[in-house]
Order: C-alpha cells, then sequence, then structure tokens
C-alpha cells in the first residue's frame, strides 16, 4: 500500500474523494545535455538578513537597525567608493530585496562571502 492509497482510502471514508487519474508531466532534463536531473534532498545553510522596515533608511532607530544585518551591510556599503558607481546601486537593490542569504550554494566559482567581526571585515574565499 502506498501513501496515496492511504490518502484515497481516508478521503473514501469521509464521504470527501472525488476521482483519482493519472497525470502525465515531463520530467526535468539539463538543457546542455538533455540528462535528467536528479534532485536530493540536502542540508542549507543560511544567514538571516533581518526584517525589513516600511520606511527610509534614515529614519531607522538604531536598534532597527542592529536587528537587521541588512541594514548594517548598506551602511557599509555607503563607505565604498563605487568603480564603475552602478555598481552601488545594484549592491543597494540586491540587499533591499534578498530574503534570508544562503551560503552553502555546491558551486566551483567563488563568491565573496563578507563576514564583519567586531570592527574590522573579513572576506572568506
Amino acid at each position: 500500500m502506498t501513501v496515496t492509497d492511504d490518502i484515497v482510502e481516508d478521503l473514501r471514508r469521509k464521504g470527501r474523494f472525488y476521482k483519482l487519474e493519472g497525470y502525465t508531466h515531463r520530467y526535468p532534463e539539463c538543457w546542455r545535455c538533455h540528462t535528467p536531473l536528479v534532485f536530493r534532498l540536502v542540508d542549507e545553510w543560511f544567514i538571516s538578513m533581518g526584517p525589513t522596515y516600511d520606511k527610509l533608511r534614515e529614519q531607522l532607530a538604531q536598534e532597527e537597525t542592529d536587528a537587521s544585518l541588512r541594514y548594517q551591510m548598506m551602511d557599509v556599503v555607503d563607505q565604498i567608493r563605487w568603480i564603475p558607481a552602478f555598481g552601488y546601486d545594484r549592491e543597494m537593490d540586491w540587499l533591499r530585496n534578498m530574503h534570508d542569504w544562503m551560503i552553502s550554494k555546491k558551486r566551483y566559482w567563488g563568491l565573496a562571502l563578507p563576514i564583519w567581526c567586531a570592527r574590522r571585515a573579513v572576506t572568506l574565499k
């Protein structure tokens, strides 16, 4: 007996079953080599970016800034001289719109991870 059978049986017993039919769907494949994609369950690590506030950054209380890594990082971004200048806008847009930050990506190419410790920045690669 499968999980599906258990669910259908329970719905029938409660008089809420409608119908059971097969459903054909495409299995995902690699767009380059057309081999099937394999899904695997893995643990991931996230850094909470903290809450977002519906007001301008200049209006945030110190406690609000301290509670959100996003706004702390924005303060650091403000101190950087960006060349080209549009890099600043892109970085700020990324920080404003990002959700929790997944740091356990399984990729070969590098992503610098800025980690702020006390009064100095440390970059891990």
